[in-house]
């Protein structure tokens, strides 16, 4: 992922002997004729990923989200100031949850994404209306491709059942 970002793989020394007998290649950093990947936050013990990770996280949870929707009149979008306009935009850039504040909440959502691939969101529903944004752990969801469903597990988010929901179809050209 971050070979991506960087054009370079992230590798970790074993030890400081190991890592003196270390050598460079064009295609990354071996050690004794190894390359040792890290993933998740295991990555994080490299100094310059952590920075990395933590400059982006950082500069994306600052930025405002609005939700807006399309004015016919006008023939462009405005910010939506219905009822369920501001709410949504409460929450996504003041307070998604009671723990939580917007910008922890999206430097995790950040986070998770460049570290795992993926961040999952669980947007709890109550009389029709999101009341609450959950940032899911990445192991607390897991997809089956066959049935097109991701299914949460979400003991410590407040149920104790596994909740599958059918994704939408995609559009195909």
């Amino acid at each position: 992922m971050f070979e991506d970002l960087f054009g370079f793989r992230i590798v970790r020394r074993e030890d400081e002997t190991q890592a003196q007998q270390a050598s460079s290649g064009a295609d990354g950093v071996t050690n004794n004729g190894r390359t040792v990947h890290l993933y998740g936050t295991e990555a994080l013990t490299v100094s310059a990923v952590y920075r990395a990770v933590d400059l982006i996280s950082s500069g994306v949870a600052s930025l405002k989200l609005e939700r807006k929707r399309w004015n016919r009149a006008l023939k462009c979008f405005v910010l939506d100031e219905t009822t369920d306009g501001r709410w949504e935009n409460y929450l996504l850039n003041i307070k998604p949850n009671d723990y939580q504040n917007a910008f922890a909440f999206w430097k995790g959502v950040v986070t998770q994404r460049l570290l795992y691939g993926n961040a999952y969101v669980l947007p709890v529903w109550r009389d029709g209306y999101i009341e609450k944004l959950i940032l899911l752990r990445s192991n607390a969801v897991t997809y089956d491709y066959l049935n097109n469903t991701y299914t949460v597990t979400a003991e410590e988010y407040g149920t104790s059942r596994s909740e599958e929901r059918r994704v939408g179809k995609e559009c195909r050209s």
